[in-house]
């Protein structure tokens, strides 16, 4: 191993390094209460040190945003290629459940998303991390894309609407029903009279009907 490579794997294990720490802090103490103090002491180096990996908190939080956007590629990714051999509404509802096992099983990387995507940063943040969350987003995208072009293709996908727009639509969807599971709980039975896993299979029924074609729907 040459000089130049061992220093950027020495350079990539310190930024892993920090990004851990920051994790534990941030999500035990949330983005405004946590500092870089904090984040220095978890991750056992000097705070000038943080400051030449990430040059604030916001880019900090947003090293653990591209982790969580990471993960949810690969969820995305197997559920689609597990599917490959199925139409296109079933791979979208393959994509659908793998992003509610998503954000069942990282609700903190999910709970940074939902923070982050609520405030603006642009401004604090280094230009290279805002366009690896915009790669990363698009790479998300385009394998729900895919799976809507195959079902448009298929006949399995209403072909009267604009896949781009459908995917944010989603997303967007899926994101809110989230929150909503978040927020009510298990406290949902006795306010609604109806179980949070019953509704997000409602949900995921819901979203069936609606992107498959009519004439399919009525037979």
């Amino acid at each position: 191993m040459g000089i130049a490579e061992r220093k950027n794997r020495e350079k990539e294990q310190r930024r892993n390094t920090i990004l851990d720490a920051a994790e534990k802090v941030i999500f035990t103490s949330g983005f405004e209460s946590s500092t870089m103090d904090e984040v220095a002491e978890a991750a056992e180096l000097s705070k000038g040190t943080i400051y030449l990996y990430f040059k604030s908190k916001e880019d900090l939080y947003m090293g653990i945003f591209l982790r969580g956007q990471s993960l949810l590629h690969k969820f995305f990714l197997d559920a689609y290629n597990e599917n490959i051999d199925k139409k296109g509404i079933d791979q979208i509802m393959a994509i659908g459940n793998a992003y509610f096992d998503y954000m069942h099983e990282y609700r903190d990387y999910c709970d940074t998303v939902l923070h982050f995507g609520a405030k603006k940063h642009e401004d604090d943040l280094h230009g290279h991390l805002k366009n690896e969350g915009m790669e990363k987003a698009a790479y998300i995208h385009n394998i729900m894309f895919r799976a809507i072009e195959n079902g448009m293709k298929d006949g399995s996908i209403r072909n009267d609407l604009d896949p781009t727009a459908l995917v944010l639509l989603l997303e967007g969807q899926s994101t809110g029903m989230f929150q909503f599971l978040i927020n009510f709980g298990d406290k949902m039975s006795d306010v609604f009279g109806i179980s949070p896993q019953t509704l997000k299979s409602e949900h995921m029924k819901f979203i069936k009907y609606a992107l498959t074609p009519k004439e399919k729907n009525d037979s």
